[in-house]
């Protein structure tokens, strides 16, 4: 089988990394205008205040994978932002 990569000359292959990246980086960028459209639709259903909790529990709960399954160690930052942001969460959920 022919290499086009070998064949199209040194800007092709010194480009090789970022053309990989840029096909994996991009399709998830293309998702956000389908996570926004999401995010109103649940807005509509159940209310601002438990969407927004959902909203900010997510990257928590990435973190939680990140850590159970990628070995990844918090530093004091980011345990403090968590804090922060499950703080933020119980104030904001909390019947007036």
């Amino acid at each position: 089988m022919h290499d086009r990569r070998a064949a199209a000359g040194p800007e092709l292959r010194a480009a090789g990394r970022s053309v990989v990246v840029g096909r994996a980086v991009l399709p998830g960028a293309g998702r956000v205008g389908a996570d926004v459209r999401v995010l109103l639709t649940l807005q509509e259903r159940i209310g601002p205040g438990p969407t927004g909790a959902i909203g900010v529990m997510t990257p928590l709960l990435a973190l939680a994978v990140s850590m159970a399954f990628e070995s990844f160690r918090p530093d004091a930052l980011t345990l403090t932002g968590a804090a922060l942001a499950v703080a933020g969460n119980v104030l904001m959920l909390r019947r007036a």
